[in-house]
């Protein structure tokens, strides 16, 4: 608290400094003098009289407000019963001030206290610590007990979905008041208040009872074996859905089930890495407060051992081999037909030098995938001592050759990003299904995404496991399309998927495949979106977005122009493109944006975001004269890393003549029409992370130095060896002109 205050005779006000309040509710000025106050809003508290708070907002305006629509932020006092009196004093004072000429402070002994409440021309009952919201699970005791204080004796009414069924007991002695509900139900979630009246009047309190259910275990859970020690579980949520699910387990030599995964959100998961041993397994589902029951068990059998290409040499007999209609590095391709169902089929055909291990990695990664967008297995069988894969063949064209197509036949502005957005979201839902399962296929270019009616993903020969560390690593794929820690030789993840996707997005764009080595940025403001370059052009490894909402990619690819019909912004904004927020979490981040009026009339404007919980706009709302410019503030506040070009800020403006005295906000009516629309994407930046790059840059440079210094070292080295080469060369000399004397001399 700024100050402690005290509290005059009628004729006198506050003084001293501001305390500090925050408003309950919206407050819209009725009176000249007044201002307007948006829910939570902070200001500073100037003087209180009256019945009327003049306060000081944050953006340097000051006016009036009544005092009922402020709470105080903090209360003075060094202990809980200092803080109390002061409480009761301020909700003395919201409707009248106390009629006293004498000094007493709100800090003040409880016995001077005392004796200012009784002539306090409100003596209705004052909630000193009113009711609370509470969240509770099911079947715990709750009690409600509300402080009251009151000059004169009081009776109290309860109310509540647990008082009208009867599954509460109220307990009240005329100076204290509590309800007890003994074991708590679903059904007594809501609303609860208390209402104490005496002689003078009423007051009540209210609080919401949230009440934490038991979810339903899962059903239908489904255990497919998928490799000698692999398997994969499906299963269905319960009526009641959990938040998270969790996967135990139990061996033939364990004496109890253990956990394996747990906060799943997802209703699948592969495990890998099973002993030889038969098994038992179970999920259930929880939320914050409670557990299911967990589901029927099922069984499964690791002691005995198979191979997915075990009854390959049978399943020969099954397929029958057409024309080669691909070629690879390490395969055929070929049409296939199932005779069985007289199904057509696509046959990859593995060259000889292909180990039983990769193929059955490969096969193990198919026998997994269940996706419209990916090929589906159908069997395995060999052919002339090679190993086949039979699967479903994809139909459509490589991705390139339809975008060249439809840019020969559209060539409109923005018409390809448009058709790049609906690409991009079949090849990132395939990425999302197979993420989800733990698998990261490494090898997307554009060679493997076929166009029909959607975008399929094909060819899984590099695909691998994430959770199988022993095969994780990089194979002889394209490298003009693969992640920076492919080149730094570090193992891959599913990020480096999304690099690759990044990667293939760039050439559909421009036409050339990037390379992380690119020294500039591209430019194209005229022909992509903000967003869409802001992707394109990022190489910080720690801003590119993760693939855990696929819609926030496809906002990204998104233009940010107008949506159709809105007008174009006649203002101009910096900055116009992109806003930049280098933060740290849990401390707020302030940056600025300009607002020019380059028209000739004094113009309104509004700045909307995109999550209010994260940002405060201030101002939201206000003017802007011609020729001049306004400063807006926003401050953001993270308690978790943001993610990338997922936000943005809509600035809005419209024409004002009005020069009556109306604030913005009355200028600014609900049916009010915009006249210009500009969208401006944010993109965050940690401090942390920022560190990192100096660190690895200096780093570089350090490296950079110990090169130059051995390239010292060795360049001396050969000097050395050219003056001990020069030395020797003259000492031959002189040996030879040595043995020439003597020879003379014999």
């Amino acid at each position: 608290m700024a100050c402690h205050r005290k509290i005059y005779s009628q004729e006198e006000k506050w003084s001293d400094l501001p305390l500090r309040g925050v408003a309950c509710c919206a407050y819209h000025h009725l009176r000249k003098g007044e201002v307007d106050l948006e829910p939570g809003e902070q200001v500073d508290i100037l003087e209180v009289f009256g019945g009327f708070s003049h306060v000081l907002k944050k953006n340097g305006q000051a006016g009036s407000v009544p005092s009922y629509f402020l709470e105080l932020v903090d209360i003075p006092g060094d202990t809980l019963a200092e803080q109390i009196e002061y409480r009761r004093m301020w909700h003395a004072i919201v409707d009248e001030v106390i009629p006293t000429d004498s000094p007493v402070t709100p800090l003040s002994s409880g016995e001077e206290i005392r004796a200012v409440v009784p002539i306090i021309p409100d003596g209705r009952p004052v909630f000193v610590i009113p009711l609370a919201d509470v969240n509770v699970c099911e079947g715990d005791r709750v009690v409600l007990r509300p402080e009251i204080s009151s000059t004169t004796p009081f009776t109290v009414t309860w109310r509540g979905p647990a008082v009208e069924a009867g599954r509460a007991e109220v307990k009240s002695d005329g100076e204290s008041t509590s309800l007890i509900i003994k074991k708590i139900t679903a059904l007594d979630y809501g609303p609860y208040s208390v209402v104490a009246k005496n002689d003078y009047g009423i007051a009540s309190s209210v609080s919401v009872v949230k009440v934490i259910t038991h979810p339903d275990p899962p059903v239908s859970l489904v255990c497919e074996r998928i490799g000698r020690n692999a398997l994969l579980l499906t299963w269905n949520p319960g009526f009641r859905k959990g938040l998270y699910y969790g996967v135990e387990f139990q061996s033939e030599d364990m004496g109890q089930y253990r956990c394996v995964a747990s906060a799943l959100r997802t209703t699948t998961i592969s495990l890998r890495h099973f002993r030889p041993v038969r098994y038992r397994i179970r999920v259930f589902s929880y939320n914050f407060g409670l557990r299911s029951r967990p589901s029927k068990e099922v069984e499964i059998d690791f002691s005995k051992r198979i191979s997915l290409l075990e009854n390959a040499a049978e399943l020969s007999k099954s397929v029958e081999l057409d024309e080669v209609c691909g070629r690879g590095r390490f395969c055929t391709a070929h049409d296939g037909t199932l005779l069985k169902t007289q199904r057509n089929v696509l046959v990859k055909m593995l060259l000889a030098e292909v180990s039983k291990t990769d193929v059955e990695r490969e096969v193990a990664v198919l026998s997994v995938i269940h996706h419209s967008s990916m090929p589906r297995l159908k069997g395995v069988f060999t052919s002339d001592g090679r190993y086949c894969i039979a699967m479903k063949k994809m139909p459509g064209v490589g991705i390139s050759a339809y975008v060249d197509e439809f840019v020969h036949m559209h060539d409109e502005s923005g018409e390809l990003e448009r058709l790049l957005r609906h690409l991009s979201s079949d090849i990132l839902g395939a990425l999302s299904y197979l993420h989800a399962r733990d698998i990261v296929h490494l090898d997307v270019k554009p060679s493997n995404l076929l166009v029909s009616d959607h975008v399929y993903l094909i060819d899984f020969g590099c695909a691998r496991f994430v959770d199988d560390e022993e095969a994780l690593a990089w194979t002889d794929s394209d490298k003009s399309y693969s992640a920076p820690e492919r080149i730094a030789g570090k193992p891959p993840s599913t990020a480096s998927d999304i690099w690759s996707f990044g990667a293939v997005l760039f050439e559909l764009c421009f036409g050339v495949a990037p390379h992380h080595m690119l020294p500039t940025l591209t430019t194209n403001p005229e022909q992509r979106s903000p967003a869409l370059l802001s992707f394109l052009n990022e190489k910080n490894p720690y801003l590119l977005p993760t693939l855990g909402n696929v819609t926030f990619v496809l906002e990204m690819t998104r233009p940010l122009g107008n949506k159709p019909g809105e007008p174009p912004f006649q203002l101009k904004v910096e900055p116009d493109t992109k806003l930049l927020f280098k933060y740290k979490l849990n401390e707020p981040c302030t940056i600025e944006m300009k607002i020019t009026n380059t028209t000739k009339d004094r113009q309104t404007f509004k700045v909307k975001c995109t999550d209010n919980d994260i940002f405060r706009v201030r101002p939201p709302l206000s003017f802007v004269k011609a020729d001049e410019t306004a400063v807006v503030k926003i401050v953001l506040t993270a308690k978790t890393p943001p993610e990338n070009n997922r936000h943005f800020f809509a600035v809005y403006h419209m024409k004002c003549l009005d020069d009556t005295g109306k604030t913005a906000r009355q200028v600014w009516t609900p049916d009010s029409k915009a006249e210009g629309v500009a969208r401006i994407i944010a993109v965050f930046e940690p401090v942390d992370a920022e560190k990192k790059e100096e660190k690895e840059g200096e780093k570089k440079e350090e490296e950079k130095k110990e090169e130059k210094k051995e390239e010292k070292k060795e360049e001396k080295k050969e000097e050395k060896k050219e003056e001990k080469k020069e030395e020797n060369k003259e000492e031959k000399k002189e040996e030879k002109k040595e043995e020439k004397k003597e020879e003379k001399k014999d």
